[in-house]
């Protein structure tokens, strides 16, 4: 069983998407945040989806899990309420790639990774647990990508760069080669970041600039 721990409504749109495009799966669970109150976002009964809360819902053996959110800071707060409340590890998180994406024969990646459609990943680059590469986005070869980043839409990152656990890097965004961005960092839409961006700030611009702690 595919289950969807927590949610926004864009993303777990493309999960979905994904996962019934790669399995055709007979049934897709979906486990809501427990900050979330708002209803459910899709009526079509065709998506065998069923909602389950998180209060009350007890994993199976076979479960396996995909993060239904893209934020950085929430795929972390999902993750450690769900490993506290139901001890659901690192380990039991799958990599859901689509189809049209890349990723070179030797990239490591962690678990929880979620490549969108006609994203790349090119080659000896290392991937942490809990990355969302967005669509139409690249990240270069000997690059080194934390836990929980999510990289948007659109986003191009050159080789040889260091991305901090829990960066968010904004739709558009190019990054230099030999680059690091520190942990926790977000960059801005449409940035172009030609050095090196300390942790905890939030920049944009092009050239990128910090305009202040996160």
């Amino acid at each position: 069983m595919n289950t969807a721990l927590g949610y926004s409504e864009s993303q777990l749109s493309r999960v979905l998407d994904v996962l019934f495009a790669n399995e055709q799966p007979e049934q897709v669970c979906v486990v809501q945040n427990v900050a979330v109150k708002e209803e459910f976002p899709f009526a079509d009964p065709a998506l065998q989806v069923k909602i389950l809360h998180a209060d009350t819902w007890q994993a199976a053996t076979d479960d396996r899990f995909v993060f239904g959110v893209a934020r950085p800071f929430i795929k972390k707060a999902v993750f450690d309420h769900f490993l506290a409340e139901k001890n659901i590890h690192a380990g039991l998180y799958r990599n859901l790639v689509a189809r049209s994406s890349v990723l070179s024969s030797t990239v490591k990646t962690g678990n929880g990774l979620f490549a969108e459609p006609l994203s790349v990943i090119t080659s000896f680059t290392t991937v942490g647990f809990g990355v969302t590469v967005n669509r139409n986005a690249s990240i270069g070869h000997h690059c080194i990508i934390g836990d929980f980043v999510t990289i948007n839409p659109g986003v191009h990152i050159a080789g040889h760069c260091s991305i901090g656990n829990a960066v968010q890097i904004g739709i558009g965004s190019v990054v230099f080669d030999h680059i690091s961005i520190g942990e926790g960092s977000i960059i801005g839409g449409g940035s172009v970041v030609t050095k090196d961006i300390p942790a905890g700030v939030k920049a944009w611009g092009n050239p990128c600039k910090v305009m202040g702690a996160v």
